[in-house]
């Protein structure tokens, strides 16, 4: 062999060893760009997901600005704090004394209010009158009380009921 076929030869050899480099570097640059791309639309999607629900909160919060206050300022009426019940004893009595009834309350427990539940404080009522329409009234407007009760037995006699109950209260 001539000293020009070896020089072509291996000039050849470079140049094939090259383009295989070459072309391997361009099919895993393809192969990471194709990953790339597929990320990069996740992360749009993602994306877009985000700036919904940021967009939405946004709205939330402009509407809670609006009239959070106003809704608020109902059930801080309706729920009173706890302080606030020192006169339930009283504003019982005035109920009865409306309906002409004799009139006797009792505070029996209480359970503590958390940062999630309200609490609440047991009660019992006995109330006495000529007939059972100023009873049934009373219990009516126990109903529609200002604050937040529950009723829990009541129990009614001819001219006598006995009523238990819960009123609830906000820490």
């Amino acid at each position: 062999m001539s000293k020009l076929t070896k020089k072509f030869l291996l000039d050849l050899s470079i140049a094939l060893a090259l383009l295989a480099l070459l072309g391997a570097g361009v099919a895993f640059f393809s192969i990471n760009l194709a990953r790339s791309a597929e990320k990069l639309s996740e992360s749009k999607k993602e994306l877009e997901s985000r700036s919904g629900a940021v967009q939405r909160l946004a709205e939330l919060q402009r509407s809670e600005k609006q009239f959070g206050n106003s809704y608020l300022n109902v059930l801080y009426n309706y729920i009173p704090q706890k302080d606030e019940l020192i006169n339930f004893g009283r504003e019982m009595q005035t109920l009865a004394d409306s309906e002409g009834l004799e009139f006797g309350f009792s505070f029996l427990g209480e359970e503590p209010a958390s940062s999630e539940t309200l609490g609440s404080v047991r009660f019992s009522i006995q109330i006495a009158g000529k007939s059972q329409i100023p009873i049934l009234n009373f219990i009516k407007k126990l109903q529609s009380f200002r604050f937040l009760t529950k009723l829990e037995n009541i129990g009614i006699s001819n001219t006598e009921a006995v009523i238990r109950g819960q009123v609830f209260f906000r820490s």
